[in-house]
């Protein structure tokens, strides 16, 4: 599915809808004050809490020059946390291809003879 991202014209609240690693759908609501400032996220429970860079709950705060703009500023961070979850999926798979590689060299030097004298 893809990433959605919608203000609501009233409270100029910002809700992000992105499919999470886990494969879930997930919505996250910001707010800021009208004149800018520090952004906040409300959670299910209607707890509220300051927004780090990339959309984490530590970190650098993200701050937004004006309401208007907090949507822009969601979009760069959402981009932002994308990016580094897609450098650390690829990050993984090398490391899960070098062990792959590494098993696949000893068992070659532990098996290979064997295999070669009963081809004979």
């Amino acid at each position: 599915m893809k990433t959605t991202i919608t203000t609501d014209a009233a409270t100029g609240a910002v809700t992000l809808t992105y499919d999470a690693d886990s494969g879930m759908r997930k919505t996250r609501m910001f707010y800021c004050r009208p004149a800018g400032g520090a952004v906040f996220e409300v959670d299910g429970r209607g707890n509220h809490s300051s927004v780090c860079r990339g959309l984490k709950q530590s970190g650098i705060v993200v701050s937004s020059p004006t309401l208007a703009a907090l949507a822009g500023v969601i979009r760069a961070e959402y981009d932002r946390m994308h990016r580094a979850e897609l450098r650390k999926r690829r990050r993984d798979l090398e490391a899960a291809r070098a062990v792959r590689d590494e098993l696949n060299q000893s068992a070659r030097a532990a098996f290979g003879p064997a295999i070669k004298a009963r081809r004979k």
